[in-house]
Parts: structure tokens; C-alpha cells; sequence
């Protein structure tokens, strides 16, 4: 169920980018099918450029709505078309349409009352929605409507203390996440059972670093304890000592939280005193090991163990590490493990300035073109006069 539901949030985070990738794909393959349109003309039509009034407003009906799609966002689309495609059968299609950066007051006005919730819902997240829109949307009588309204932090208080009251899981959740939600209304919902409420809270911005540590050691059960520090690794204002106690679980993503960047980023540092770059990996993270395992001045004891180091990112951060011995290069590059291993290997040697001559040769000859095309490229193979084959 967790895991569902962790799917779930990340679908919808990423929705618009995957979709759109879809929708460009198969737009494509229909235009060259369907259309004597030439590659430069789809490529045109598919990155918003101007390809012509007429040829626009043609596209503008196609049997495909993944085509009719882009042409709704084309902004050389006449307004009065824009409008009919506010009646398109497809919601994707209307959808799009309020992506247009022609789209007017009233085309958002009538957006608002569209029969599909699913273009409404879309429409609550949109950032030129004007607020009286909003307002309109908060009351909408699709929850899942209320709940993206909930989120937007323009939304007035007393709008939020309403939306509160009605008591809607799903609507909790939109406040949950919103970063000006009054501070009353975050304590109640920080005490929610829901799980999905509970991740929201924990990634809220605003709550306070005492709620966070409370959160951090409460355990009424299993799932919700997971979905709390689920919440609390996307937190940006999550405090580093928490941080580093989710990084030790592998559960939990915590390798983009911004703190954990910069801490992965002091690792590099060669300047780093050496009790520091000790005390930090025996704090372990996996951005922290890739940190230290390129730092040229990392104690050697230290970089033989991460060069056994089961991460790929750690292996090709030891692997290009100039304080390498080469004994350990050459045994990296002999090793037969993993696949994604070994490419990890080849892509940190490649960029080693101290990487034996013969093993460069290989890596020259390598199945992987960036590799090869790296080793090339490294100053040592201008040592290496070039044969006929090899060129």
C-alpha cells in the first residue's frame, strides 16, 4: 500500500513532463504519417514555432488530439480558435489550451464551469489563474477539485479555514502542503492518522523545527512513521542531524534534499580537515561516500573502503580519484562484477589524469562510445601513436 501511494504522489508530480513526452512522441509519428509535412516543418510545429497561419489552423483539427494539443499552445493560434478548442471533446485538449500565453480573463472564467473535473482540477494549479477563479474552484463540488485549490498559497485564510471545517481527507491534504497554511490548522492536521495527510505536514516548509523533531520520534505505526520521514527527507528546512539519520535508510530518498548536497559537496573539499572527512563518513550517505571517494586528499584507508563500495556513483567517483594507486586502478578495471559496475569503473578511469597508458588503449576500443570517445581525448594517448586500426 505504501509503495502505491509513493507511486502514486511521484505520478502526479511528474505528470505533465511524462505526458508531454508522450504526446510529442506520438504526435510526431502521426504527422509523418498523416501529413506532407517535412521533418523541419513537425519539428517546428512541435517546439511552438510559427509554421504559418494556415498550415496552424489545418493542424488545429486533426483527428489526432495529441496533434490538436500542440497547436493549443501554439501562441501564433487566433484567439477565436483558441476558443472553439475550449469546446474540443478531448479534456487534454482543453487543457492545454489554458497553456497558451494568449489565454484570456474570460477563457478562464469559462475553464472554471467545465463540465470534466479533470480540466478544472488542472486548472486550480494553474499560475496565472486569477484569484476570484480560485475562490470559484475551492468550492467546487469535486473534492479532488477542492484539494488542488487548497494548495495554492494565495488562497485567502479565511478560504482555508473553511475548506478546513468541512473535514474532507482529501481536501486535508491539499492544506497539508500549503506553505501558508495558518500554523493552528498545521498543529491539528500534524496529529492526523492519515498517512497521506502526515507526508504533506512533514514536508510542509513551514512547520516548525521542534514539530519536526516530535514528528521524527513519534511511532504510533509502522506506515505512518515511514510516511513521516518520507515527508521530512523533501523538507527543505529539515535539520541535518535528522537528515543524516534518513540517509542511513535506504527506504528513503535524501540525495536531492539541498542540505544533503551541500554536505556531499564538503566532502569534495580538499581543504576538508581530515577528522571532518572522517567524522562525515562514518556518518555515511550515499552523496557524502561519492563526495569523499573524489577528494584527492581523502585518507587512503578510507578510499580502499569505498573502493569496494557497492554504489555505482561512489565506484566511478573512487575510480577517477587521481590519488588512486595504480594497482587499485588496475584491479577496478579487472574486476567481473556487476555490469552497471564495471561501466562505472570505465567512466571514472577514463576521466583519471593518472591512468596507465594501457589501460587508456583499452578504453579507447571500448563498446561505449562516450568512453571511447573520452579515453581519445585524455592527455596521456597523445603518447600513443595511432595505428591504422585504431583510427
Amino acid at each position: 500500500m505504501s509503495l502505491m501511494c509513493i507511486g502514486v504522489i511521484f505520478s502526479l508530480a511528474g505528470c505533465f513532463l511524462d505526458e508531454n513526452r508522450v504526446t510529442r512522441v506520438v504526435a510526431t509519428k502521426y504527422l509523418k504519417s498523416h501529413t506532407d509535412m517535412t521533418e523541419r516543418e513537425i519539428r517546428k510545429f512541435i517546439q511552438k514555432d510559427d509554421i504559418g497561419q494556415e498550415r496552424l489552423l489545418e493542424l488545429a483539427k486533426s483527428k489526432s488530439w495529441n496533434v490538436r494539443i500542440f497547436a493549443a499552445i501554439n501562441e501564433n493560434l487566433p484567439n477565436e480558435y483558441l476558443e472553439r478548442m475550449l469546446d474540443d471533446k478531448s479534456w487534454k485538449v482543453v487543457r492545454a489550451c489554458s497553456w497558451n500565453p494568449n489565454f484570456t480573463t474570460d477563457m478562464f472564467e469559462k475553464l472554471t464551469h467545465h463540465k470534466d473535473k479533470r480540466v478544472r482540477s488542472s486548472l486550480a494549479t494553474h499560475d496565472r489563474l486569477p484569484l476570484e477563479n480560485l475562490i470559484t474552484l475551492s468550492k467546487d463540488e469535486a473534492p479532488w477539485v477542492r484539494r488542488q485549490a487548497a494548495k495554492d498559497p494565495r488562497l485567502p485564510e479565511t478560504e482555508m479555514r473553511r475548506l478546513f471545517l468541512e473535514g474532507n481527507h482529501l481536501v486535508k491534504r491539499g492544506l497539508a502542503e500549503n506553505y501558508k497554511i495558518p500554523m493552528d490548522i498545521l498543529m491539528i492536521l500534524s496529529e492526523e492518522d492519515d498517512h497521506q495527510v502526515r507526508v504533506k505536514v512533514a514536508s510542509n516548509p513551514s512547520l516548525p523545527e521542534i514539530d519536526m523533531r516530535r514528528l521524527f520520534s513519534e511511532k504510533k505505526s509502522a506506515l505512518l512513521h515511514s510516511r513521516t520521514k518520507e515527508g521530512l527527507a523533501k523538507n527543505p528546512n529539515t535539520p541535518i542531524d535528522i537528515l543524516i539519520e534518513l540517509s542511513k535508510d535506504e527506504s528513503i530518498i535524501t540525495d536531492h534534499h539541498p542540505k544533503m548536497k551541500q554536505r556531499g559537496q564538503a566532502a569534495q573539499n580538499p581543504k576538508l580537515p581530515e577528522t571532518e572527512m572522517r567524522r562525515l563518513f562514518r556518518e555515511g550517505g550515499r552523496l557524502v561516500r561519492a563526495g569523499l571517494a573524489v577528494n584527492p586528499k581523502v585518507p587512503m584507508d578510507i578510499l580502499m573502503t569505498l573502493s569496494e563500495d557497492e554504489d555505482p556513483v561512489v565506484r566511478k567517483q573512487v575510480a577517477s580519484n587521481p590519488s588512486l594507486p595504480e594497482k587499485d586502478m588496475r584491479r577496478l578495471f579487472s574486476e567481473k562484477g556487476r555490469a552497471i559496475m564495471n561501466l562505472s569503473t570505465r567512466r571514472g578511469l577514463v576521466k583519471n589524469p593518472n591512468t596507465p597508458l594501457d589501460i587508456l588503449i583499452e578504453l579507447s576500443r571500448d563498446k561505449n562510445k562516450y568512453i571511447r570517445s573520452d579515453a581519445l581525448q585524455h592527455p596521456k594517448m597523445k603518447q600513443y601513436p595511432k595505428t591504422e586500426q585504431d583510427k
